[in-house]
């Protein structure tokens, strides 16, 4: 990650396991492509098990050349125990992004730091994996077809 240190992500035989701690569970970290803009956004939504009110969210890659944050919500609203977040698109040319260029699978890290209204901060990493097969798509869409 961001500054070297080394995160454990756990696998198991549905791909990378959701992060869970103090009642809030991760349940989305995806990076979709943006069609209209020709670019790609990422999709991100945890659930409290606490139905907490929120302060702030913000969502950061910190994989190896970020950090960059890609969703800062400081007004985030919980919906039936959940909050849903997306980041701006991104175009080829984004250092955010420049890893769908790459050949190999690909695992990002992100890391959701939760501020609940009380003050009280919470912080959760959770690995997202990206096969080359999705990327091959990705690429294509944005000219590069290799």
């Amino acid at each position: 990650t961001v500054g070297g240190q080394k995160v454990r992500v756990p696998f198991d035989r549905s791909g990378i396991a959701p992060t869970e701690q103090d009642g809030i569970k991760i349940l989305k970290t995806a990076c979709v492509p943006d069609k209209d803009k020709k670019g790609l956004v990422y999709n991100f939504e945890f659930s409290d098990a606490r139905g907490r009110a929120l302060r702030s969210v913000k969502v950061e890659d910190v994989s190896e050349d970020g950090p960059f944050v890609l969703v800062d919500d400081a007004s985030p609203q919980m919906t039936a125990g959940h909050w849903q977040g997306s980041s701006r698109s991104f175009g080829v040319d984004d250092e955010a992004i420049k890893w769908v260029l790459n050949l190999e699978n690909t695992v990002r890290l992100m890391r959701f730091t939760v501020v609940f209204a009380d003050g009280r901060k919470l912080v959760l990493d959770q690995g997202s994996l990206y096969p080359n097969l999705l990327k091959i798509g990705i690429r294509k869409m944005f000219g590069k077809d290799y």
